[in-house]
């Protein structure tokens, strides 16, 4: 009896070995409801993984398709914008404060004004500053009228716009500066300026019964007086708001063809010293032109207008008959005292000095040439007047058509000139004495 209890004892615990020792390889019942191999669905689980980590990549690369997608949609809305639609609205400029930048807008006056310049300068530099001036994308600045100078003073009745101070585009002689003018009492913070300026500006405006004189404002107390136009005062520009000129070139037909006066093909305007035009213009080709040469001062001349003293006719004695200093040039017949940045005096709308290859008998190391600013004949050294240089208009007898040039019917706007296209060159039409417009290249 003890041996069959030990007996069952010993196969008892066998038997509890055997099943303990299987518990690895059990059965067990999935979600299915399906009994399968533990190690199956351990292989399975390892697939699953497997799969979902393939299926979270092909996600992943579905997501980056996707992103691939849309910024595929945003290089298109770039590339559009890279290439709009032409832009028939009034840039949108800051409204102008001692913190807004440049350009920008005053909207009490609808003036543009540009930055103040770095350095001080005569009036006519400043006058010669804003003309040359390209800023925030366009080219058509000018030195402001005493009027529009007055618009940016502030925190001053007597001379703020509309005050009791009469100097005015319509009151410009010395009795205007009346006491009124004299402004508020000192304050060197810019008190006085929608740009906080403290010094004095230039205008372009001068008293009609005063020689090289020039109204400035003084914005350290707001005064607005009469100054000798050989001081040094700084300069800030001002354009309309209305104007599209832009700097590409809109603002002058001169700047991108060629311009036919009186049977004469010009050529575009470039600024170097008298030293290099001569080689410059022999070696010219432009508009299909190779035969191109430096103007006589009798051939610039014939693009003057609207300064009888110095047209052709005129009584100004220099030609390419009578160059010497002393015998041919009277100050009272050649030259002039005021001067206008619309390019009035100027067939062409130029509005700065330009050289000719005369060159007086008596003065060998000057060159006669034209100041389009005054409509005035002079001198100047050949190696002198601007840092840059002096501006340079090359001429030639041309060609009598120009089939690749403008289309017969257009007008266009070279600053207050209005050109129209003949034979494929442009030629000038009138000059606008209340402006060109640009959208019809007409007079308004």
């Amino acid at each position: 009896m003890k041996k069959i209890t030990t007996l069952f004892y010993v196969l008892a615990i066998l038997a509890l070995f055997i099943l303990m020792s299987g518990c690895s390889h059990s059965k067990k019942e999935t979600e299915t409801g399906e009994i399968t191999d533990n190690d199956a669905i351990d292989a399975d689980n390892v697939s699953d993984v497997d799969d979902s980590e393939d299926a979270d990549l092909e996600d992943s690369e579905q997501d980056d398709d996707d992103s691939d997608m849309d910024q595929d949609v945003n290089d298109g809305d770039d590339a559009d914008s890279e290439d709009p639609e032409p832009d028939t609205e009034r840039k949108e400029f800051p409204e102008c404060s001692p913190t807004s930048g440049t350009p920008c807008l005053d909207p009490s006056s609808g003036l543009v004004w540009s930055s103040k310049s770095n350095g001080t300068m005569y009036a006519h530099d400043a006058a010669y500053y804003c003309l040359d001036l390209s800023e925030g994308g366009y080219s058509d600045w000018r030195l402001p009228s005493i009027d529009e100078l007055r618009t940016l003073i502030e925190n001053c009745r007597k001379t703020e716009t509309g005050g009791t101070c009469r100097a005015s585009e319509e009151c410009r002689d010395s009795r205007c500066e009346d006491d009124y003018c004299a402004g508020c009492s000192s304050n060197s913070t810019g008190y006085y300026s929608k740009f906080g300026d403290s010094n004095i500006l230039w205008s372009d405006s001068w008293p009609d019964d005063w020689t090289d004189c020039n109204w400035s404002v003084n914005f350290s107390d707001g005064s607005v007086h009469i100054d000798r136009s050989y001081e040094y005062y700084a300069a800030r520009c001002v354009r309309d708001a209305s104007s599209e000129n832009s700097e590409d070139g809109e603002n002058s037909a001169s700047d991108k063809v060629c311009i036919k006066v009186d049977g004469r093909v010009w050529s575009n305007s470039v600024k170097m010293f008298w030293s290099e035009a001569v080689d410059y213009c022999d070696n010219l080709n432009e508009c299909g032109i190779s035969d191109w040469h430096l103007p006589t001062i009798s051939e610039l001349r014939t693009l003057i207008q609207n300064r009888p003293k110095t047209e052709p006719d005129g009584k100004c004695g220099v030609t390419d008959n009578c160059l010497s200093y002393d015998d041919c040039y009277d100050s009272d017949s050649c030259s002039a005292m005021d001067f206008y940045g619309d390019g009035r005096f100027s067939k062409l709308g130029d509005i700065n000095w330009f050289w000719s290859s005369s060159v007086p008998t008596d003065k060998p190391n000057s060159a006669w040439g034209v100041n389009f600013y005054y409509g005035k004949v002079g001198s100047y050294e050949k190696g002198h007047y601007t840092a840059d240089g002096c501006n340079v208009r090359c001429v030639s007898k041309g060609k009598d058509k120009d089939p690749d040039g403008c289309a017969s019917g257009e007008y266009q706007c070279l600053r207050s000139q209005s050109l129209r296209c003949k034979d494929g060159f442009w030629i000038p039409d009138e000059f606008c004495e209340e402006g060109c417009d640009s959208l019809t290249g007409k007079c308004r």
